[in-house]
């Protein structure tokens, strides 16, 4: 009994931010959304170059090194386009 309770309020909260996410204004939508493919498209080239240096090409540190930064640094930032756009919107919104 209380698993489908605790689901149905999971379920509840979620459609809630949900919501909240649909009253965000059209700057802020549009960061998060450019923001979230530019660190996609980052998170590419940092994968292929780990994958291309493990198999095709030859092993080099270096290029190990590269591939490892560019895939952190695409996820911190996707952290801060989110987190930027979000503040963004709140700050203008008070």
């Amino acid at each position: 009994m209380q698993t489908n309770n605790s689901k149905k309020i999971a379920s509840d909260k979620i459609e809630q931010i949900f919501e909240e996410f649909k009253k965000i204004n059209k700057f802020s939508k549009s960061l998060i959304i450019h923001g979230t493919n530019t660190s996609l498209i980052l998170l590419s080239f940092g994968m292929l170059t780990l994958i291309f240096n493990q198999t095709i090409l030859e092993y080099e540190s270096y290029t190990h090194f590269v591939g490892t930064t560019l895939v952190k640094n695409s996820i911190v930032l996707l952290a801060e386009f989110i987190i930027g756009g979000l503040a963004i919107d709140y700050f203008t919104k008070k």
